[in-house]
């Protein structure tokens, strides 16, 4: 009904009298996109379609410069497509003569769709945005950005732990957002209220940047992303955010396993060693590898298209690269193993929630050896205890 077409089908109605017209109310995308980015549609609101097919511009800037002097939470429906790709940002101009650049607004893409997406920034970012008419996006103040008492708790995540956190932090009713570098790491937090996953790779600076938003921060990434945690501990200090690492617990290294400081110390080491090699160790070390015979080598990593360019990039054969999403069991562990005839499996120590465990088993039902690539030094803390840190 809203935006839809119920009012074009009454319309012909009349030309129809043989047909019965019947409006089934649905869950209208102002009100699924709010539940995503945590319902901030909680007092008076505004819809505002900024398509001109039908409603002349002058008219939806005038609804739009009333609305911001009302100071209405706005849902905007049509924000932008291929013939209107600057009346988002005509909007936000309109809208910024009421409110400071720094209001929370979110949009979301494909609501209750296959491919769902979402983010939260601020209307002097929304500006620039590049979005499309499956996008509907609020301008407003979600609960945990706004109000005095409220934790506003940032997760730099990716991980099992992370995504754990998140869960908790969820049922408690706490709302955090949730950094990942990938469209994969923010599919695994979808469905859960109050969690915003903030998508895309950050530096040092543009971490402080995000940070001066929030209260608390918990580095949640991967054991091994070394530079990841070296640059939130950075951002963290400048901007003054206490911090927390949580972080998962190592694993004793299996007999006859081979222990290497690093992926190039592992290549280094099978330099003379003949033998198919699986890389279990992530797209980012794929390269490390490059002077072995790229015949040798099967590197298993996530599908999509930043680690299949890395695996082409260092010259791996299309039809050695195992693009699967884990987690990984031992059977289907051994059945690759088996498949490819590995010799040598290099991974790393991802503990019990990165499966090593069922690596080790699969490599000794298999009669494949162990090259480990140690865990860099680290302090960190469990989930229970980082968990009672953020809600204290």
């Amino acid at each position: 009904g809203v935006y839809g077409m119920a009012g074009p089908i009454l319309q012909m109605a009349e030309d129809f009298p043989e047909v019965e017209i019947e409006v089934i109310p649905g869950v209208t995308a102002a009100l699924a996109g709010a539940a995503v980015l945590g319902a901030p549609l909680m007092h008076d609101f505004a819809v505002i379609s900024l398509s001109d097919l039908l409603t002349p511009w002058p008219v939806i800037e005038k609804r739009l410069d009333c609305a911001g002097a009302g100071d209405f939470v706005l849902c905007l429906y049509n924000p932008m497509s291929k013939k209107r790709r600057d009346h988002l940002r005509r909007a936000c101009d309109i809208l910024l003569k009421h409110r400071s650049g720094d209001t929370v607004c979110g949009w979301v893409k494909n609501i209750g769709r296959e491919g769902q997406e979402h983010r939260l920034l601020t209307l002097e970012e929304l500006r620039e945005e590049q979005v499309d008419m499956f996008t509907t996006r609020a301008d407003g103040h979600p609960p945990g950005l706004r109000g005095q008492g409220m934790r506003r708790i940032l997760i730099f995540g990716g991980t099992t732990e992370g995504r754990l956190l998140a869960q908790a932090l969820s049922r408690r009713g706490v709302p955090a957002a949730v950094s990942v570098a990938t469209v994969l790491g923010a599919e695994e937090l979808s469905g859960l209220p109050g969690i915003t996953p903030l998508v895309g790779r950050r530096t040092a600076e543009e971490m402080a940047a995000l940070l001066s938003g929030y209260d608390k921060c918990v580095d949640a990434t991967h054991p091994y992303a070394r530079e990841v945690s070296a640059n939130i501990r950075s951002a963290c200090r400048s901007a003054g955010v206490p911090l927390r690492r949580l972080l998962r617990r190592s694993s004793e290294l299996p007999p006859g396993s081979i222990l290497a400081g690093s992926p190039e110390e592992a290549a280094q080491l099978l330099q003379s060693r003949e033998g198919n090699v699986l890389l279990a160790i992530g797209a980012k070390g794929v390269s490390a590898f490059s002077g072995l015979d790229p015949e040798r080598l099967y590197p298993r990593v996530l599908p999509v298209e930043e680690s299949l360019s890395a695996c082409r990039r260092a010259g791996i054969p299309t039809k050695n690269i195992i693009a699967m999403h884990g987690p990984f069991s031992q059977k289907l562990n051994e059945a690759i193993l088996e498949q490819y005839r590995i010799r040598w499996m290099v991974t790393k120590d991802g503990g019990s929630a990165g499966g090593f465990g069922e690596k080790v088993s699969a490599a000794r039902n298999t009669g494949a050896s162990l090259v480990v690539i140690g865990r860099p030094e680290d302090d960190g803390e469990d989930l229970d205890a980082v968990l009672e840190w953020v809600l204290s």
